[in-house]
């Protein structure tokens, strides 16, 4: 029981002895790949932690893989390109490390056999031995007895810095001549050893600074760089020594980069200003001129200045408060560009409401023009152009000027319509007597214009003189039907024995006397004033009532 126990006791072991193997070769990766595939490190270096490369140029076939090409057969080469050298298995079994360059053997593993004798050399895919061989497999001698410690596959390496070693699948190296000090460049670097090197230049050397190493020590150059690492360069397709490199206004420092000269600028250094303005805008050297070079302008005729912003008109700089007769702006060379209401070449000219200063007939031939569309007026005269006056304070062109009756000619004098008279055409006469007169229009109605009376009502005639007491004129012999006499329009004043509107009625002598009394007291009462027809039937009444008491 106690056997059992153990065996199975030491089989638990051993599987842990295994799965740690395991464990130890796969606890880690470069960037997702395991150790012992071939592209990991991108094919040219050896996983030796997690996501960490160790590069040694391993793409460009330089070593033996115990587990792919594990032997070497002779006259077989395993070359060393960083360093142009080669290792080889000798027809007389001696592995050598030859130098291409130098022609000479750089090591020598010593492992002699018989001339034209076949031997093979082979790394061991399990412990890491490297051995020369029989061809019926019998080991013939050892160049390496072992890797202590290692995880296979192995691999024997050509390094580039000339020494020859063994690695196992993590990196550790198994084996080495150790014959040369390690400084030799690999041909990739990088994280992943996937960046190539050209000519040992590190990335901002590469290539000059030019181009791109695609592939070791081979640089494919930018436009306008060249040489085996883009050395030599242009600028913009002129040659670095061109008189017109760098637009003749420069030095080609580096490709396509020119160090300008002062005042110029821009990628070829074809760019320059004048007086900080682009040479090539419209308003550099004031608009009047070109730039030829830094700040240097040639003006166009007419002007002058360091950028052409000086200019005359008639001989008066451009800004002068007395250029163009102090009444414009010199816009250019002897042009004036005059303010509003002057003209002429330089702005002398000017004129008051559409007539020239100087003529007779402007401000209306009564004030001056002293500046556009500015009269200066005489006395009694206004408005813009002197054409405004007054008579007695009413405007010329108003209707009621001369009261109506004239025309305002000149300020405060009206020459009158025929019929009148006065300073204002105020007087006026019908038929010889003055217009206000009481006795005008026989003094019976109003004098409204010359010799045209306008009569009170029941009076006519051209004078006023006309009147009538029931329809008959007042000096025809009847009116008032014979009996009476026509006072006033349509008042009869009839005689004692008569009665009436019209005095048509004749009345008892009693009565007439009577009322003849009544009536001379009550005329000589009312001294004949004008009475009214009803008014006096309403007396007659009365008289007719007394005397029929009495």
């Amino acid at each position: 029981m106690k056997s059992a126990t153990g065996i199975l006791c030491f089989i638990c072991l051993l599987t842990l002895l295994i799965l740690k193997a395991d464990y130890t070769l796969q606890q880690f990766t470069c960037f997702g790949l395991d150790p012992t595939d071939l592209s990991v490190c991108g094919g040219n270096g050896f996983c030796t932690a997690q996501d960490t490369c160790d590069c040694q140029d391993l793409s460009y076939g330089g070593y033996i893989h115990s587990n792919i090409n594990g032997t070497l057969n002779r006259l077989v080469k395993i070359a060393n390109a960083p360093r142009n050298e080669h290792l080889v298995l000798q027809l007389d079994a001696n592995l050598i490390l030859f130098s291409d360059t130098a022609g000479l053997p750089d090591w020598a593993s010593g492992t002699y056999s018989p001339l034209n004798s076949d031997r093979y050399m082979r790394i061991d895919n399990s412990t890491g031995a490297f051995t020369l061989h029989k061809l019926d497999g019998t080991v013939y001698a050892t160049v390496s007895s072992g890797c202590n410690g290692g995880i296979g596959p192995f691999r024997l390496v050509v390094r580039s810095d000339r020494n020859l070693a063994i690695y196992d699948s993590i990196g550790k190296i198994c084996w080495i001549i150790d014959k040369y000090p390690h400084i030799g460049s690999v041909m990739y670097h990088g994280a992943k050893c996937d960046v190539p090197i050209c000519f040992d230049k590190n990335a901002t050397e590469v290539c000059s600074g030019r181009g791109y190493c695609n592939v070791p020590h081979n640089c494919t150059c930018m436009e306008g760089a060249f040489g085996y690492d883009c050395r030599n360069f242009t600028c913009f397709g002129l040659a670095i020594n061109d008189t017109s490199v760098c637009s003749g206004h420069g030095q080609c420092n580096n490709l396509n980069n020119c160090t300008c000269n002062d005042g110029y600028f821009g990628s070829k250094c074809q760019e320059f200003n004048c007086n900080g303005i682009h040479y090539k805008e419209s308003s550099v050297c004031s608009g009047k001129g070109v730039c030829s070079s830094p700040n240097v302008c040639n003006c166009t005729q007419g002007y002058s200045g360091a950028y052409c912003q000086e200019y005359y008109c008639d001989g008066t700089l451009y800004n002068d408060q007395n250029v163009c007769s102090g009444h414009g702006k010199c816009n250019a060379p002897d042009s004036c560009s005059c303010s509003a209401g002057y003209s002429g070449a330089t702005c002398l000219d000017y004129t008051c409401y559409g007539i020239h200063y100087a003529d007779q007939t402007v401000c209306s031939g009564r004030g001056k023009c002293i500046g556009p569309d500015g009269c200066t007026c005489p006395t009694d005269f206004s408005g813009t152009s002197c054409q405004d006056y007054y008579c007695n304070g009413i405007h010329y062109k108003e209707s009621n000027v001369c009261n109506g009756r004239g025309v305002c000619s000149a300020p405060t004098i009206c020459n009158c319509t025929q019929g009148y008279t006065g300073t204002y055409c105020q007087d006026f006469n019908c038929n010889g007597t003055y217009y206000s007169d009481a006795k005008v229009c026989s003094g019976n109605g109003k004098c409204n214009a010359p010799d045209s009376c306008s009569c009170s009502a029941g009076f006519s005639g051209a004078t006023c003189q006309d009147f009538y007491c029931n329809g008959i004129l007042s000096n025809d012999e009847k009116v008032c039907s014979g009996n009476g006499k026509c006072a006033s329009p349509n008042n009869c004043v009839c005689s004692p024995q008569f009665r009436g509107v019209s005095c048509e009625t004749k009345v008892p002598s009693t009565v007439a006397s009577l009322s003849g009394n009544v009536i001379g007291k009550v005329n000589s009462s009312i001294s004949i004033k004008k009475v009214s027809t009803l008014q006096m039937i309403f007396i007659l009444a009365c008289v007719m009532i007394c005397a029929i008491l009495f």
